[in-house]
């Protein structure tokens, strides 16, 4: 009943970030916040302890990432908005992303230097359009996919499954029929 918002004064430089550092709580949890013109060098919301959970949180305007992380985040009903990067997964960090909004940042997700051969798990999240992220790479991925996506929502790195998407912001759109193709031994079934 009382949302928190963690901003800069009006006018004033971003601020920086918060900070989850190891070895902190092995189940951190940030719940019914906003987080606004964060300029950490790596994110808004930077994560390196063991599990993170989001929900029913807003990032926007971070000079980076909205949120980088190393490890493992669980984010549901969130909005990554106007940020360098919406969400930035590094040295083999992975996560589970469900009914957010991932749109209008320089780069939806980023999967870097991902030494771990994690598959993000981003499905049933909202692009920015009805058509789902620009996925351009075809090259197998960690995922074991070698699809793209033409459509005109944030951009995703390989190493993101994001398939089926919904077609509009949650709880106003449909979630994408999707189609099966069965290109290797296994199939996501949506």
């Amino acid at each position: 009943t009382a949302p928190i918002t963690l901003t800069r004064a009006p006018g004033a430089a971003s601020w920086g970030q918060v900070l989850y550092a190891a070895n902190v709580n092995p189940a951190s949890r940030l719940s019914f916040a906003t987080v606004m013109y964060g300029g950490g060098t790596t994110g808004a919301i930077d994560f390196r302890g063991d599990a993170l959970s989001l929900d029913h949180v807003t990032v926007r305007h971070a000079t980076n990432a909205g949120l980088y992380t190393r490890n493992f985040v669980q984010v549901t009903d969130s909005h990554f908005e106007l940020n360098g990067e919406g969400i930035r997964f590094q040295f083999g960090g992975g996560g589970l992303l469900r009914r957010s909004i991932i749109r209008d940042n320089g780069v939806g997700i980023s999967v870097q230097n991902n030494s771990g051969n994690v598959c993000v798990d981003a499905m049933g999240n909202y692009w920015g359009t009805t058509d789902g992220p620009e996925d351009v790479s075809a090259a197998a991925d960690r995922c074991n996919l070698t699809t793209t996506n033409a459509g005109a929502g944030n951009g995703v790195a390989p190493d993101v499954m994001y398939r089926p998407w919904l077609s509009g912001a949650p709880g106003e759109g449909a979630m994408d029929a999707g189609r099966i193709a069965a290109e290797q031994f296994w199939v996501i079934a949506d």
